[in-house]
């Protein structure tokens, strides 16, 4: 636990280090992105303290073990920790879902038809998720262990369990596929190279990490709803949940490699030039006429970028045709030199510039014991 933790801290400090030396400053996402992870940390925090009465309970349930004589006390403490743990867990989720729609709302805010598709999903994962949160049987958790004993070991209350874990894993699954749906809808009107689409469609598809271990864990936890005691594998369930937690977190920070990528190539590239334009006007022969080209293209390069700038502020009044997802790419800078188009020059990339970061993450949530989803 503490290990997909740690994992889930570094790939966030990454994040906004990558931020803050590239851009200097953070954004509305990386709040979000935080808060996440101040969730599960809080989480971490309570199934430390609360693990050995999730063992004594699964062993007493088990009939492996007889109660010890503080176990309702423990098994009370463990199931007001499951109640606490599972609202930031559902929370947490889906504010990394939150965080990844209002990074993708800055692709195409000029473009009407996906602004409607952005509120249309944004509606309905926000829905979802307080459907989640609304199906947590609030009363097998924070009830005397008597009550949850006799109420919450029936078989509806299991039913009802095994029912609303596959739901929630399904609407999980499903709002990551119209998140994910959303960038990539406007990849093919992007003027980039097939292989860059590719690339920005593989790190946005990064969601399918979360969602295999979604679908994987409720495979693994549904095995006891047919085998042994009619009832959820509680270990597994919260290890897969909280793995699942750590990853979403995980893949919204890996994009933060393709800014920190992307600025160190334009330097490099920056820095090659430079010394080119050094050696050609030092050169004994035709130094002058090619240092004149030389200074020549730099100053045509500004010019377009300059050109480039204004026409995007004045595309910015809400063109359906103008696409600001197609400067996420970085720089086209061998197709620019070659046609000498304008437009196909991609200096620093006004997506990269302002945001960071390329990619979405999902989650699914978890359900308590026995009848508690």
């Amino acid at each position: 636990m503490w290990t997909f933790f740690a994992l889930a801290t570094i790939g966030l400090a990454f994040r906004f280090y990558t931020r803050i030396k590239c851009f200097c400053r953070l954004l509305a996402d990386d709040y979000l992105a935080g808060f996440a992870w101040f969730l599960l940390l809080v989480s971490a925090c309570i199934w430390d303290m609360t693990i050995d009465g999730m063992y004594e309970v699964t062993r007493v349930s088990a009939g492996l073990q007889q109660p010890s004589a503080n176990f309702q006390h423990n098994a009370h403490r463990f199931l007001v920790g499951s109640n606490v743990a599972l609202v930031m867990f559902y929370v947490g989720l889906w504010t990394i879902k939150l965080s990844f729609l209002v990074f993708f709302y800055r692709l195409g805010n000029q473009i009407r038809r996906y602004q409607i598709m952005w509120w249309i999903v944004t509606a309905f994962t926000i829905a979802s998720g307080l459907a989640c949160v609304g199906s947590i049987q609030y009363h097998c958790l924070s009830d005397p262990f008597e009550k949850v004993y006799m109420n919450c070991s029936k078989d509806s209350a299991i039913r009802f369990q095994e029912v609303t874990l596959k739901v929630n894993c399904a609407l999980d699954v499903f709002t990551d596929v119209l998140i994910m749906s959303l960038p990539i809808s406007l990849l093919w009107s992007v003027r980039v190279s097939f292989g860059r689409k590719v690339v920005l469609a593989g790190l946005f598809s990064l969601v399918l990490i979360t969602m295999v271990i979604a679908i994987v864990r409720v495979t693994v936890v549904s095995k006891g709803y047919v085998v042994g005691h009619r009832q959820a594998e509680i270990s597994w369930l919260y290890f897969w949940s909280f793995t699942e937690f750590a990853v979403a977190i995980l893949v919204a920070c890996l994009a933060s490699f393709r800014a920190l990528f992307a600025q160190k190539e334009r330097q490099s590239e920056a820095e090659v030039a430079r010394k080119r334009e050094l050696a050609q006007r030092d050169s004994p022969s035709g130094g002058s006429s090619r240092a004149l080209w030389a200074r020549a293209k730099f100053f045509q390069q500004s010019l377009f970028e300059t050109e480039k700038t204004v026409d995007q502020e004045t595309k910015r009044g809400g063109s359906d045709d103008f696409v600001p997802l197609s400067d996420i790419s970085g720089s086209e800078r061998g197709e620019s030199r070659a046609t000498g188009d304008a437009h196909s020059i991609q200096g620093v990339s006004k997506l990269e510039s302002q945001d960071g970061y390329i990619g979405y993450p999902t989650a699914h949530v978890v359900q308590p014991w026995r009848g508690s989803l």
